[in-house]
């Protein structure tokens, strides 16, 4: 099975290779779950990604019939790590409190908003936190973490459409910059402390490796890049 690539795990290609079919892997995947729950495992939400991408239909897109949204709705904000369908994150409100516990932050700053884009039966199939943070010369600017989708880039990649929704709200706030993290030194910027005690950076990276800073406590700094505008 490890020399199968997602995709090909995830159109149930593993038929043509001889290993397992779609049903057996789904009944493999729950085995491990149901061993794992319960621990606290990381790598149990990545086999959770891993069976809702296997069990459901391919999901492809073009911007034709989606719309992009900002919200800071309460309930889409304490739902933002479960959605979109496999794309769930460790902020899922259903995971393991060890990771989530930085999810009320989320909904309690005031600088913290959720972008969404939703197909036309209102279903999200992208998602990406917004915050406002404070580079070293003082002005506001919009930092977005990176995007949660089960989309594959090669059949639409939401960045673009994202950054240009979000340089026409810069524009209208009086053209503040827009940035996302970066593993490399950049625009050093400040987060402020979340209402909460803690927050969960998700960084240039979507995770608690490399430029994703993971559980944060207090006033911290990290790299961020600009984004041109479109």
């Amino acid at each position: 099975m490890t020399s199968l690539s997602f995709e090909e795990i995830r159109f149930n290609a593993v038929r043509e290779k001889g290993a397992l079919k779609r049903g057996a892997l789904l009944a493999w995947i729950e085995q491990l779950s149901g061993e794992l729950r319960g621990r606290g495992s990381a790598f149990a939400q990545t086999l959770d990604n891993v069976r809702q991408a296997v069990g459901g239909d391919r999901q492809s897109s073009t911007m034709q019939g989606l719309t992009i949204e900002e919200t800071d709705h309460p309930k889409d904000l304490l739902e933002h790590g479960k959605y979109p369908i496999g794309a769930t994150s460790c902020q899922n409100y259903e995971g393991q409190v060890s990771y989530n516990k930085c999810l009320i932050g989320t909904v309690a700053d005031a600088d913290k908003k959720l972008i969404l884009v939703r197909k036309a039966d209102g279903a999200i199939i992208a998602r990406v936190i917004v915050k406002l943070v404070w580079p070293e010369n003082g002005s506001p600017a919009i930092f977005l973490e990176p995007t949660y989708t089960g989309v594959s880039r090669s059949d639409h990649d939401f960045d673009p459409d994202i950054n240009a929704f979000l340089h026409e709200k810069a524009a209208a706030m009086g053209g503040i910059a827009v940035l996302r993290g970066s593993t490399e030194v950049g625009v050093r910027v400040t987060v402020r402390s979340s209402r909460n005690g803690w927050q969960y950076e998700d960084g240039a990276t979507g995770g608690p490796n490399n430029a994703g800073l993971g559980e944060k406590s207090g006033v911290y700094t990290m790299d961020a890049k600009s984004v041109p505008a479109p």
